[in-house]
């Protein structure tokens, strides 16, 4: 008996179990379902939300439509369809025979006359697409042919680009080397530099002095050199300067003489640079080519092209007297320049005056005294001893005219 109440009571258990299983898979199959419909109201929601903004495009569109029919100004005032044919029929005629009329024009056509409604354009319309078409067929060949030589050239460009990127792969190859090579100069060449940079350092004194020495010299030279060639000319110009009557060459001549009167006129005055005082030697050629000393005449009156002299020295009045013709000459007289004197010797030979009083005579004859002997120096006085001086040294090696103190005196009428 209690082995089949257990029995029952077992059963019972298997089978609310099972309906406890059962009532579980019901419910999350239920769950399932209401997610899934949920699901599909999201999506029917979304569609809707879609179709929704779907209308509202079509109607924008629409709208569009219309304003391009009618006009945007318009589209209120023709909602009906119907009115909106109407109005094209009736306002929008005219703009598509414009259309077609200067497509014509484009064809070289005549303008077609006015439409009366929208079927008649239409029978124009495939002439017009065809020529057009035949239009664009040649656009398109032309475009093929342009597009072709484009890529025949694009392919040229990258074939010369390509040769280009090569060489200039290759040159960059070469400047490289060469910036190598060059850097190995530099570093040789800065070691060679220094070593020559120490050696020319080195001898930099040496050829300091000896340029020096050689400017010297030179400079010596250019002096000496310059110095002869002024000699030359200065030698040239003084081919008149005479020590002795003999050698003179004549300074001018009497135009007329007055022995009565003890005086006569020369051709020479201020114009040739003549002044008051001077003595002249009065002289006349004779044959052989020697030269007559008759006596002395003295500068007392110039005037622009003449001067009066008085006759302070006759050596021979009575048969050989100074007459107009005979000629004159002086050491002291230069029409080109006034005569330079420099005295050499230690004291003059004679009792009968002073270095001084010499010095003041020949000042008053335009002739300048100098104490050192150079180029320009017209005579050189010789007093005693001479023959010591440095002056007399420099006057011979520069050629200059020595004139001795006798004939100084004899020259100035003492």
């Amino acid at each position: 008996m209690a082995q089949r109440e257990g029995s029952v009571y077992l059963w019972l258990f298997v089978v609310a179990m099972m309906l406890f299983v059962l009532v579980t898979v019901l419910f999350v199959m239920k769950n399932q379902e209401h997610e899934e419909m949920g699901g599909k109201l999201v999506k029917a929601q979304k569609s809707v939300a879609e179709a929704n903004d779907a209308n509202k495009m079509l109607a924008n569109e629409l709208r569009a439509v219309k304003g391009l029919i009618v006009g945007v100004n318009l589209v209120d005032n023709y909602d009906d369809t119907n009115d909106m044919i109407e109005n094209l029929k009736t306002n929008q005629l005219t703009s598509v025979l414009a259309a077609i009329n200067q497509a014509n024009k484009d064809l070289n056509r005549k303008p077609h006359p006015a439409f009366t409604n929208l079927l008649e354009p239409y029978a124009l319309y495939p002439g017009t697409f065809k020529e057009y078409q035949g239009i664009r067929d040649v656009a398109v060949q032309e475009r093929d042919k342009a597009d072709k030589t484009f890529t025949a050239a694009i392919a040229s460009r990258e074939g010369t680009i390509k040769t280009l990127t090569q060489d200039l792969q290759e040159q960059r190859s070469q400047v490289a080397e060469a910036q190598q090579v060059s850097e190995d100069c530099a570093s040789n060449h800065l070691t060679v530099v220094e070593r020559l940079k120490q050696e020319f350092e080195d001898k930099e004194e040496e050829w300091t002095e000896k340029e020096l020495g050689a400017n010297r010299q030179l400079q010596r030279k250019d002096s000496e050199i310059s110095t002869l060639h002024i000699l030359v000319k200065k030698l040239q110009s003084k081919d008149r300067q005479l020590l002795t009557l003999a050698d003179a060459k004549p300074d001018g001549k009497l135009v007329h003489v007055s022995n009565e009167l003890g005086k006569g006129w020369v051709d020479i005055g201020r114009r040739n640079h003549l002044k008051n005082g001077l003595i002249f030697r009065v002289y006349r050629p004779i044959k052989g080519g020697k030269k007559m000393f008759k006596g002395r005449v003295e500068v007392r009156q110039v005037d622009e092209i003449s001067a009066e002299v008085r006759v302070i020295e006759q050596v021979d009045a009575e048969r050989n007297p100074i007459v107009a013709g005979d000629l004159i000459t002086s050491p002291f007289y230069d029409q080109k320049e006034e005569p330079i004197f420099v005295f050499a010797g230690t004291k003059l030979t004679s009792q009968e005056m002073t270095e001084d009083f010499l010095r003041a005579k020949l000042s008053g004859y335009g002739v300048q005294v100098k104490g050192n002997v150079d180029i320009n120096t017209s005579y050189l006085v010789a007093l005693e001893d001479y023959e010591k001086t440095t002056e007399f040294k420099v006057a011979e090696r520069l050629g200059v005219p020595i004139l001795r103190e006798k004939e100084l005196m004899e020259f100035i009428g003492y």
